[in-house]
């Protein structure tokens, strides 16, 4: 989990005679995730790629290094940036490629659950790196959800999270469609 995943990324790139710059580290750990299996083969694809070369996230772009929820990141991140009509767009987008619905959902309260955590440690005094450790997720991740954070007050975030709830009681008892 966190660092320990890039340690380990940056030493699988070193083993296979490569070189990876900071932020490729974070993008690959962030769209792969701790499967090390997966990881290997990505890896291995970057370095036959870029040979000794520094690999960039460009590179990491390029070959297509996502897990199939990418687009489903982007999305999370414009609703946690208040950036709604990217959002719609991405959502839009998501949906029309297939998307189930339901998954989408269950990431977005995902992400302002994560949001609500980050506002309750900034509020106690904790930092970035902080709410990585306490609540268990990548600093990556950690960095840009309590950026988030900063802009939504813990009432707001409530009401968010209490018009979520509505959403998922509402689609589940058949008074809404989720889609909707």
């Amino acid at each position: 989990k966190g660092n320990d995943i890039n340690r380990w990324i940056r030493q699988a790139v070193k083993e296979r005679g490569g070189e990876m710059a900071p932020q490729a580290v974070n993008l690959l750990a962030m769209n792969v995730g701790n499967d090390l299996h997966a990881l290997e083969n990505e890896i291995e694809k970057l370095t036959l790629y870029k040979g000794e070369a520094l690999i960039q996230p460009g590179d990491v772009e390029k070959l297509g290094v996502f897990s199939a929820d990418a687009n489903i990141f982007e999305l999370v991140d414009a609703l946690g940036n208040r950036n709604g009509k990217k959002a719609v767009s991405l959502l839009q987008q998501s949906l029309s490629e297939g998307a189930e619905p339901f998954q989408l959902f269950a990431m977005i309260v995902r992400q302002f659950r994560l949001i609500i955590q980050a506002k309750e440690c900034a509020e106690n005094g904790l930092r970035s790196d902080d709410v990585a450790k306490v609540v268990g997720m990548h600093p990556f991740v950690a960095k840009k959800v309590y950026k988030q954070a900063q802009s939504f007050s813990l009432d707001q975030l409530k009401r968010i999270y209490d018009y979520l709830l509505n959403i998922d009681i509402d689609a589940k008892t058949g008074k809404m469609e989720i889609r909707t």
